[in-house]
């Protein structure tokens, strides 16, 4: 049947019910009651939520099951490694959009959505089965508030991106056709090593709605023999959809885009970088990016993660294979500090900001546990401290290598 003809009568009529949610985000003032992630194991998805005491201190809270499986990229030149800590590859797999969460399935190809309760945001309650993603290995959420629609990367061998609009009482309802952006992938993907030498493979790292919600975004790594530069794959908004083909341009400087994080005030992106480390990425009116500040940081190895705090207005990012935190300038991106941590962990693979402090997730790197670290930065800018680091209950004796993704709060 015609594409278009993607909902029954009694759908689209539902679709006046569905209702833009404004997307609370923690601030200086008004922090976070509850901090969401992953597990993406193959045998079962599940979201993991831990409870945020009013000082900031993690508890243990739930672990709910996605009703999908999870998936990793395969590393060919490491057979040894069948689950790869930094699994899905991307940033913004988990979603929080006010009172509903959405989660990827990598593994089975959907989307799931929840219902968060109020009175106690640990509490997630199924609102509708897994929805078909309509690609390949979804890894990345987006969310518009005035167009009211998620869209979502997919990176595997039905590569491209899908949106679906967001309706409390139905879950998600598919708003379009796919729009397909070839990346040459496998199923599960090839992966990027996040080391000097890339994997031969390419890559949708993270989609993000602008700000003003004209453009969808997307950032593009593709693999060296392809012959392409780093790429912004950018979607204009017509009639309250992004158009179904994109328009490409090169992210100056930069070799393994990974996030796309907006500076609050600015047309300008965060876009860690894997090989190179940090960069400021400035997207124009008509949706093509221009100029770049790049900071190679020193010693860096896989900077891929960033996150801006409200209590600074800097910049903080993490690596997948150091055990440090970055601090960096939000105009000039600069270097503010750098915070190399005590614990007994090896890396971070994302990061969130909740008022005066900052939490990065250890992903369970070589053995060691899956794990949220607390970071204080009450101090102002260059003065992060290191705080607790918190290990949750149950998730690290299931005789696999954990591999935690995303992070996302209840505020």
């Amino acid at each position: 049947m015609y594409t278009s003809l993607l909902f029954s009568a009694a759908t689209l009529l539902s679709l006046s019910s569905c209702l833009p949610y404004a997307k609370r985000q923690a601030t200086l003032h008004q922090t976070a009651k509850v901090i969401y992630f992953l597990t993406d194991e193959d045998a079962g998805n599940s979201v993991v939520a831990l409870k945020i005491s009013p000082n900031g201190t993690l508890s243990d809270g739930t672990v709910t099951g996605t009703g999908g499986h999870g998936a990793s990229v395969i590393l060919p030149n490491y057979p040894n490694i069948t689950v790869a800590p930094d699994s899905l590859q991307s940033t913004g797999s988990v979603l929080r959009i006010n009172d509903m969460l959405l989660a990827v399935n990598a593994g089975s190809n959907t989307i799931s959505m929840f219902r968060i309760n109020p009175d106690a945001p640990w509490e997630l309650t199924t609102i509708a089965p897994p929805i078909d993603s309509q690609g390949d290995f979804p890894n990345s959420i987006t969310y518009s508030e005035a167009l009211n629609m998620a869209c979502v990367g997919n990176s595997g061998v039905r590569s491209g991106v899908s949106c679906f609009h967001i309706c409390q009482e139905y879950g998600l309802i598919p708003a379009s056709s796919f729009r397909s952006f070839p990346l040459n992938q496998t199923n599960p993907p090839l992966g990027l090593l996040e080391s000097d030498t890339p994997y031969p493979a390419s890559f949708m790292t993270s989609v993000q709605f602008t700000p003003d919600s004209k453009f969808l975004l997307a950032a593009i790594t593709f693999a060296p023999q392809v012959n392409y530069p780093a790429t912004l794959l950018s979607y204009p908004v017509v009639n309250g959809l992004p158009v179904q083909t994109g328009i490409t341009s090169t992210i100056k400087g930069a070799k393994t885009p990974f996030n796309l994080e907006p500076i609050p005030g600015t047309s300008n992106y965060v876009a860690t970088d894997a090989l190179v480390g940090s960069l400021i990425v400035t997207v124009s009116d008509n949706g093509t990016a221009t100029d770049t500040l790049v900071n190679a940081i020193p010693d860096q190895h896989a900077t891929c993660w960033s996150i801006i705090s409200p209590a600074t207005n800097t910049i903080f990012v993490t690596d997948g294979a150091e055990n440090r935190i970055v601090e960096l300038n939000s105009t000039t991106n600069d270097i503010v500090s750098i915070l190399d941590i005590k614990n007994q962990q090896l890396s971070y693979f994302d990061i969130v900001a909740n008022g005066e402090l900052v939490y990065a997730l250890s992903a369970g790197l070589m053995n060691t546990s899956i794990a949220i670290l607390t970071v204080d930065v009450s101090g102002g800018p260059g003065k992060q401290k290191e705080g607790p680091t918190f290990i949750p209950s149950g998730l690290n004796n299931n005789g696999n290598i954990p591999s935690a993704q995303g992070l996302e709060l209840y505020v």
